[in-house]
Parts: C-alpha cells; sequence; structure tokens
C-alpha cells in the first residue's frame, strides 16, 4: 500500500518516501534536511510512543512535511493523537478508497496554496 501510495504522488508532482520500519524511521527523521514534502510510514514495526514522539520532533523541525500514517495493527494513536504527533493524514487498515482519495486532494490542495 504505501509504495503504491508514494507511486501515485510522485506522479502528481510529489516526492514521496514510504518508511516501513522503527529503525528506518529513526534513521530517515533524524538525519539532515528531508528532502521529500511526503513521509508515508505505518508507525514501524510497534507503534510505540517513542516512535510517535519522533514523529513530533519531525513535525516541529519541518512543519512543511506533510505525513501520512498507515496504522498496521499494532498500537495505534486516537486521531487526536496522531495530530498532535505532527500527523497530517491518518489511515486505519483497512484503507476506505474514499478517506485516501479526500487525503490526497487536501494534500494537492496544500501544495498549491504553498506554490502560491
Amino acid at each position: 500500500v504505501e509504495q503504491t501510495l508514494v507511486e501515485f504522488l510522485t506522479d502528481l508532482g510529489h516526492t514521496a518516501v514510504a518508511i516501513n520500519s522503527d529503525a528506518e524511521l529513526r534513521v530517515k527523521l533524524t538525519q539532515g534536511d528531508p528532502k521529500p514534502d511526503v513521509f508515508i510510514t505505518n508507525g514501524g514495526d510497534t507503534n510505540d510512543v517513542d516512535d510517535f514522539k519522533l514523529l513530533q520532533e519531525t513535525h516541529q523541525k519541518y512543519p512543511k512535511l506533510a505525513v501520512i500514517l498507515i496504522s498496521n495493527g499494532g498500537r495505534s494513536p486516537t486521531a487526536a493523537e496522531a495530530k498532535s504527533y505532527g500527523v497530517h493524514y491518518f489511515l486505519r487498515e483497512p484503507i476506505r478508497l474514499s478517506e485516501l482519495e479526500l487525503y490526497v486532494v487536501r494534500l494537492q490542495e496544500g501544495r498549491s496554496a504553498d506554490d502560491k
């Protein structure tokens, strides 16, 4: 799912990166200025609080970086918790296409507003 979303967003002109493990999440989010404008993550292997804090710190450092969190069945935050951690879009599996479409439209609208 994550890779398909990366490809779709890339076709729309975004620079998207999928993160699929806790280790990869930590490396990508703690290294220098991130190049992508969209991070797609399943929250790592455990969805533990440390990963969410890492997302929150990243959001504080890079507020324009859009984060899409796809719940993988681990410890999932509520939508309010996810937002407080800097997650812009929160999808729970099974993913509803109508919800995904809405998020992509909002992402595009946000990018259009930033381009003006």
